[in-house]
C-alpha cells in the first residue's frame, strides 16, 4: 500500500549491513510535502509544484500561499526549509534556491537575496536534498554529499570553519542513504544502518558528550 518504509537487510541474522528506503506513492505523482522554519512555509504538492508563504524581507511572501515559479517544464520532488532560504529538488536531479544569501545558502555568489528560484551549479545529479538555518546539503547519485552555506560551527563537516559560498564535496564522507538538516547541524544515515552527527553540540543534538566535537560522528 502506499507510504515510506525501511527494509532492513542482515547477514545471518547478525549485525544489519545495509538499509533501503522504499516509498510507494500513486504513479506519476510526487510524495507530498510541508516544511516550516521560522517566518515562512514551503509546501510540495503531488503534481511537482511549490508554494510559499509566511513573512521575510527575503522571499516574495503573502499570507496566503502563492505558487513558486520555476522555469517552464520543471517539476519538484522534494522541498528543504531554513531559516530564511529554501531549496528544491527536481526530477532531473537539479537544486533551486531562493530567499537570503548572507551565508552563500544559495550556492552561487552574484546575488545577496533572490525572490525567485535560481539554479545551483557546478554540482553532480543530486537524489536528495536537507537544509540548516544557513546552509544546504545534498546526496549525490553516487552517494556522496556536498554542501554549501554557513559553517561557522563545522557544521558542512568538510574539516575546518569557513563558510562555503559554492558547492562542496565532502572528501571521506560516502555510501549516505538519507540527510536531515538542524540549526546548526545535520544527521547522515549511511546505507549500512549507521547514524553519524557533524556539529555543533552545545546542547548534546549529536548524541554524544558535551565536550565531544570531532569533524564527523557516529
Amino acid at each position: 500500500k502506499e507510504g515510506t518504509t525501511n527494509i532492513v537487510l542482515t547477514a545471518n541474522g547478525n549485525l544489519v549491513v545495509g538499509i533501503i528506503q522504499v516509498d510507494v506513492i500513486p504513479s506519476g505523482e510526487i510524495s507530498p510535502d510541508v516544511q516550516t522554519v521560522a517566518n515562512h512555509t514551503v509546501m510540495l504538492k503531488t503534481n511537482g509544484t511549490v508554494w510559499s508563504y509566511g513573512k521575510s524581507d527575503y522571499e516574495s511572501l503573502t499570507d496566503e500561499p502563492k505558487q513558486i515559479v520555476f522555469p517552464e517544464g520543471t517539476i519538484i520532488k522534494q522541498i528543504a526549509c531554513g531559516e530564511y532560504h529554501a531549496a528544491a529538488l527536481d526530477t532531473e536531479g537539479n537544486v533551486w534556491t531562493w530567499g537570503r544569501n548572507n551565508y552563500y545558502q544559495l550556492g552561487i555568489t552574484s546575488v545577496e537575496s533572490s525572490e525567485t528560484p535560481v539554479k545551483v551549479e557546478g554540482i553532480p545529479v543530486i537524489t536528495r536534498i536537507a537544509a540548516g538555518n544557513n546552509s544546504v546539503m545534498g546526496i549525490t547519485e553516487n552517494n556522496k554529499l556536498v554542501a554549501w552555506g554557513q559553517n561557522a560551527y563545522g557544521e558542512l563537516g568538510v574539516g575546518e570553519y569557513s563558510n562555503k559560498q559554492t558547492p562542496t564535496i565532502i572528501e571521506g564522507v560516502h555510501d549516505v542513504l538519507d540527510i536531515e538538516g538542524g540549526k546548526n547541524h545535520y544527521l547522515l544515515l549511511k546505507t549500512n544502518g549507521k547514524l553519524y552527527t557533524v556539529r555543533t553540540n552545545l546542547y548534546g543534538q549529536l548524541g554524544m558528550d558535551l565536550g565531544d566535537r570531532t569533524r564527523i560522528n557516529r
